[in-house]
């Protein structure tokens, strides 16, 4: 992925132009930003002319998939919100931003090997990592709404949207 392809899936994903910069000028403030420095990748917010949250990348493909990652997190702040997810909405929300199902398992039932999972387990929601049987980074929530949270939290952290 690079910077050309990435603005056009946004244009097309309907993310506002000013939301992001991913050109090495024009404006920076209130903007999710991609620079290239010095054969380097620069990923930052820009807030009142300083680089908040800055981050570095070897590739530009890896600091396209952080300002789409960083771009997303605000897309779900900003529409989640208030709204309470259930394992409906979540599924909705992840369809919407093209994290395969290879990738989770929502359901009280199916595959789990190598997925995020939401289950409901003795009355409590939990989230874990499945592999090769164990259950990994096991979190218990009260509530379906803070589970599918964790689950959306832990999908946008550790897995790659498609490349295109």
């Amino acid at each position: 992925m690079n910077r050309k392809l990435l603005e056009k899936q946004l244009e097309r994903w309907g993310f506002a132009p000013h939301l992001y910069n991913l050109r090495d000028k024009g404006p920076v403030d209130n903007r999710i930003c991609c620079n290239q420095i010095n054969n380097k990748w620069i990923v930052f917010y820009g807030e009142s002319g300083e680089k908040i949250n800055e981050t570095e990348f070897e590739t530009e493909s890896d600091a396209c998939i952080e300002v789409l990652k960083r771009l997303v997190e605000s897309f779900i702040d900003s529409t989640i919100g208030d709204i309470k997810l259930n394992r409906k909405t979540l599924k909705d929300k992840l369809d919407m931003l093209i994290i395969l199902p290879q990738y989770y398992n929502i359901e009280d039932k199916g595959d789990t090997h190598d997925k995020t999972c939401c289950r409901l387990l003795n009355n409590k929601w939990t989230v874990y990592y499945s592999e090769r049987g164990m259950k990994f980074d096991v979190l218990e929530f009260d509530t379906e709404d803070g589970a599918c949270r964790e689950v959306l939290r832990r999908l946008l952290k550790y897995r790659k949207p498609l490349t295109w």
